[in-house]
């Protein structure tokens, strides 16, 4: 058991070494104009993946066994892996300066702060992580143990909820398209809080996985606006580091986010409580950050020089 926990923890530690590198290759990949489309592509692949993982998945273990579907799914990272490579980029030139994890960890927060667009969304996605874990972590139990429904019932609300995010890459790329960026973000993190807070007293669980489903939709429509505002106002020879750092600030909210809930549980607070607090911190961050240059952002700002291009 406890060789499970090592490679669990080792392997959730490599995502946050990919996650950097592959959101800073992908403007080196494709144009300017291409970038929303590129992102949506991605962000469909992934909630695609991750509605039908799990199915994949189990089936897998219950017609094979457990150890070769695990053995299957390594092969598949394998087979990731080689499919990167061959992929082709455009090199970016190092900079000059001495490059040391420290030096490398303070480039990126000073300019993130720099930014006041990416420093921004940064404190966006930390209020809006720190809500959705508030509750996530229990959500599964909610529809279980709380509203008494089987697992398949429980499956089922997660999957209408796991629909809403495809849509949402659907629609992301036609909204940046006749909106401005900061509005996208700000509306769309308003209208995930609403969301959440429809599902207030919902037993039905049908009406929790729409509702949850419409806060999904919104969320990856954010995500996708965000990750495309980043990547064209931050200079491609820094935006390693600095996705790094605001990544790092929004991830930071996740087992706060758990914890606080948990505690706000323990204190036999109920989860609709729960819910209807993360609905509220969202919409009033979305309300909040439209007084912001993000919310002011229409994605083509100039690049921000960095000490590191002087």
């Amino acid at each position: 058991m406890d060789l499970i926990y090592l490679i669990v923890f080792l392997q959730s530690s490599v995502d946050p070494l990919i996650h950097p590198s592959f959101q800073s290759i992908l403007p080196t990949i494709v144009q300017d104009n291409q970038i929303v489309e590129a992102n949506t592509s991605i962000q469909l692949v992934d909630n695609t993946l991750n509605l039908l993982g799990p199915l994949l998945g189990g089936s897998l273990a219950v017609i094979l066994n457990p150890n070769l579907s695990i053995v299957i799914d390594a092969i598949s990272f394998l087979v990731a892996g080689l499919l990167l490579i061959l992929i082709s980029y455009q090199h970016i030139k190092p900079s000059a300066h001495q490059h040391t994890i420290f030096n490398d960890i303070r480039t990126g927060f000073h300019y993130s702060y720099q930014n006041k667009i990416v420093w921004n969304g940064a404190l966006l996605f930390l209020c809006t992580n720190f809500a959705t874990n508030m509750f996530e972590a229990n959500f599964m139990y909610f529809i279980t143990g709380t509203l008494k429904y089987s697992a398949l019932f429980a499956g089922i609300t997660m999957a209408i909820s796991g629909i809403g995010a495809i849509l949402g890459g659907l629609l992301a790329p036609i909204l940046n398209n006749h909106y401005s960026s900061g509005k996208i973000i700000t509306s769309t993190t308003i209208l995930a809080g609403f969301g959440l807070i429809a599902m207030f007293q919902a037993t039905n669980f049908i009406y929790i996985g729409i509702a949850y489903g419409v806060s999904n939709l919104c969320s990856n429509i954010n995500v996708i606006t965000y990750f495309s505002l980043r990547q064209r106002v931050v200079p491609k020879i820094i935006l390693g580091r600095v996705v790094s750092v605001t990544r790092m600030i929004s991830y930071i909210a996740m087992p706060l986010g758990s914890f606080f809930g948990g505690y706000l549980l323990g204190h036999h607070i109920s989860l609709y409580v729960i819910i209807l607090i993360a609905g509220l911190l969202r919409t009033l961050v979305g309300i909040y950050a439209r007084s912001t240059p993000l919310g002011h952002s229409n994605g083509e700002e100039p690049l921000v020089a960095t000490d590191v291009e002087k």
